[in-house]
């Protein structure tokens, strides 16, 4: 792209973001006249600023009378979702998604195409890829031949997710899940296989009139894993309220089982596979609990993370005797790769121990080979271990955090202060919303490992939280400097109206969710002490859902203010009474939500009762446990939306014992924990804490 383009698009971006921090409804909106003006020809209309935030627009056409053409545009930056659904009153209205290249409406660099014939109902779910890289798409309403009519058009921008490449990975053979065709268009499951067998899958909706597509797709192009699946080849399809497809895996590697929705506004599914062949995946060891005749080797697939011990075992029940060798995530060709452990022991049972090391989380693929054929009992568990994420300083524990929690990289970056805490408190919904991680910084220069780790992550775009006085210009202009696009910075003259300009963000961010959500949720913490709050960062991120800052026993006007514009359904409060007092709970109640509360006699009893109410609405959960010092911020900042990403909890530890509660709490939960991780060095949590965890979890 000419630099003379870039400079246009950042300059525009910027004015839309500002505008779109600012201002909602209406009023923000450009006039009809401005907008008939604007619509037939290129850049069209800026979708950010000519609507609010529900993300529907409307016009008309008529080709009759030479109104063919509807234009907007949207920002998307590689591996963003865009859901755009159109329906309108004319015989034949088509959508179509150009890319940001193109330049003339007659001649457009089409990216997707949705033109069904006789139907002015449309819709496109498009993750932006390399192919047509960042910058400003562009969305045509078009009235082929003479059609003419009304329409609205529901656009949404979410972050990588299950819709998204890369997907989720596949750890067990059946699985659960839901599309519809406003918001959740397709979900991405993703599977590594290797060449020769036969990958089978069968989708069955909950609902029989439910119609779903399911598609396998070859994941690479060019040997390289696509950012996009629909560059993929197409190995196999089928629609219908039972979709089965099955085809012989061409090549080690990567693919996607895609299910989209077809017209059902909400579908639940049922996913099976299975695979036949001598490779990898196998089948998931979970599956096979009880005594089996063993004939032939077989291959087994677990799912392993960063300090899970693994303790295998195969008693012979009747002479049978077997070997066993266990290979790292990613290998396909077993006959000639070398295993991370191996038991080869001619005499039953073949038993031994293998620790996860730091980067090898992911599929591990167990061979089970014959000695002698019989029936064998396997015993095979793995243990966790708490791991530690810390680095020399604040920054380096962030940046180590947000590397453990986006390996692959991310979109958007969110920069806050690691002098205070009020202003990276309020922003971990804003994080979840974007699907980023949050990275800390001086006031007055950028730690060269958060430079770092912003190029790492490949961000195209960066939000800087907090007016000059908590980063200061020079900072802004060194993370512009690192970026294709200029950060967005929500501030305002103290903590209380940086947190509602967050909050501002999260709500046009989050634009058509709120119209599917069946209960939306906010969190309300005290702005002047931390500790609450903490424990909220996870399930903020998690929902993407605002956090409002308040005064221990007043509500802060710009508060009042952003509830007026933005109030959810069910507000939770973190802490007991003397944290937010029930005037300030009954003010809040005010605006129209529900508000319940999580606290404990201390900042620990609240961080288990904030982390117990999220579990117990299936927010997240106990499978990831990241464990933080409740003596000061810094660590937890990061930490929290690390767990957040991982749909995990946030529990507050002292630096030098467990707290009882926290005992406790971990005891009733039946563990099942599958990764802790602890947040910081050993001066904010001491080496006897992490070694009490391991023995908590274990």
């Amino acid at each position: 792209m000419p630099a003379w383009m870039r400079r246009v698009m950042r300059t525009l971006l910027a004015a839309v973001l500002l505008v779109a921090t600012t201002a909602f409804g209406p009023s923000a909106a450009a006039t009809a006249a401005e907008l008939q003006a604007a619509d037939d020809s290129l850049p069209g209309i800026v979708l950010e600023t000519a609507t609010d935030s529900s993300a529907t627009v409307t016009g008309t056409l008529d080709a009759g009378a030479g109104d063919v053409f509807d234009i907007y545009s949207v920002y998307l930056a590689e591996g963003e979702q865009l859901v755009v659904t159109l329906t309108g009153t004319g015989s034949d209205l088509n959508l179509r998604l150009w890319a940001p290249a193109t330049v003339d409406p007659y001649t457009p660099k089409t990216v997707y195409d949705f033109s069904a014939s006789g139907s002015s109902t449309e819709r496109i779910c498009y993750t932006a890829s390399a192919k047509w890289g960042t910058g400003r798409y562009f969305i045509a309403v078009d009235a082929s031949g003479s059609s003419a009519g009304s329409y609205t058009l529901k656009w949404n921008v979410s972050s990588r997710s299950d819709g998204n490449v890369p997907g989720v990975a596949l750890t067990s053979n059946r699985l659960a899940g839901s599309v519809d065709t406003l918001w959740d268009l397709d979900d991405v499951h993703r599977i590594a296989v290797a060449a020769g067998g036969t990958l089978s899958a069968t989708l069955t909706a909950d609902v029989p009139s439910d119609a779903l597509k399911l598609q396998l797709f070859d994941a690479s192009t060019g040997g390289a894993v696509t950012s996009d699946i629909y560059a993929g080849s197409v190995l196999a399809q089928q629609t219908g309220p039972v979709a089965c497809v099955a085809s012989v895996i061409p090549d080690d590697g990567e693919y996607y089982l895609v299910v989209s929705a077809e017209e059902s506004s909400d579908a639940a599914y049922t996913l099976d596979w299975s695979y036949e062949g001598t490779g990898v995946p196998g089948e998931f060891l979970g599956a096979w609990t009880e005594p089996e005749n063993v004939a032939a080797t077989r291959v087994y697939a677990l799912d392993l993370a960063w300090g899970q011990t693994l303790r295998l075992s195969f008693e012979s029940q009747d002479g049978g005797v077997v070997t066993a060798k266990l290979y790292a995530p990613k290998t396909f060709d077993l006959a000639g790769a070398t295993p991370v452990f191996a038991d080869t022991t001619v005499m039953a049972p073949a038993s031994g121990t293998y620790t996860v090391p730091e980067g090898h989380d992911g599929i591990h693929y167990l061979v089970v080979g014959v000695q002698t054929p019989g029936t064998v009992l396997p015993r095979v568990s793995a243990t966790t271990g708490a791991r530690r994420l810390s680095g020399a300083t604040r920054f380096e524990t962030a940046v180590k955090s947000c590397a453990s929690a986006f390996p692959t990289g991310a979109d958007v970056v969110v920069i806050a202060s690691g002098a205070d805490f009020p202003d990276a408190l309020a922003a971990s919904g804003l994080a979840g919303a974007y699907g980023a991680p949050l990275l800390l910084t001086n006031r007055d220069s950028l730690p060269q490992a958060t430079r770092n780790e912003i190029v790492r992550l490949g961000a195209t775009r960066a939000f800087v939280i907090g007016a000059e006085a908590a980063i200061s210009a020079s900072v802004f202009n060194a993370v512009d400097a690192l970026l294709p696009t200029t950060p967005v910075r929500l501030g305002g003259l103290d903590r209380y109206q940086t947190a509602a300009a967050v909050v501002r963000q999260v709500r046009l961010r989050r634009g058509l969710l709120d119209s599917v959500t069946p209960e939306r949720i906010g969190f309300v913490a005290r702005g002047d002490s931390f500790p609450d709050a903490l424990a909220l960062a996870p399930l903020a991120w998690q929902l993407g859902a605002p956090v409002y800052l308040v005064r221990p026993t007043a509500l802060p006007a710009p508060t009042a203010q952003v509830l007026a514009e933005y109030a959810p359904d069910v507000a939770l409060v973190a802490g007991l009474d003397a944290a937010v007092s029930p005037g300030v709970a009954a003010q809040v109640a005010s605006y129209g939500p529900t508000v319940q509360r999580a606290g404990g006699a201390n900042r620990y009893g609240t961080a288990v009762a904030v982390a117990t109410w999220g579990v117990g609405r299936d927010i997240v959960s106990w499978e990831y446990a990241g464990v933080a010092t409740g003596e000061a911020f810094p660590d937890a900042l990061a930490g929290g939306v690390a767990c957040g990403s991982a749909r995990g909890l946030l529990l507050l530890t002292q630096p030098k014992s467990v707290p009882a509660e926290v005992g406790v709490a971990i005891d009733a939960s039946g563990s099942g924990t599958q990764r802790v991780r602890v947040f910081g060095g050993t001066v904010a949590i001491a080496a006897p804490v992490l070694t009490t965890l391991d023995a908590y979890f274990r």
